[in-house]
């Protein structure tokens, strides 16, 4: 996922995480993004800026079919 190597590389906010994974979503004709979020994994609440385990939240469509992922971003 583009988002996880970026963030790899260094990049911690959030804003900048999640655009870069609506991008890749938009570049797939039948993808329709539901939500793609950056969020506490305890609180679910959105965060600013990745300064300790934050889950990474997206479901999208992709024809008729709804797919959910999550992970874990370390810093």
């Amino acid at each position: 996922m583009e988002l996880e190597e970026l963030f790899k590389s260094g990049e911690s906010h959030a804003a900048v995480l999640v655009a870069a994974g609506k991008k890749v979503i938009a570049e797939e004709s039948s993808a329709r993004l539901d939500y793609l979020e950056v969020v506490d994994p305890d609180t679910l609440d959105p965060i600013n800026s990745i300064r300790q385990p934050s889950l990474v939240a997206v479901a999208a469509y992709f024809g008729t079919t709804r797919l959910i992922d999550n992970t874990i971003l370390s810093p």
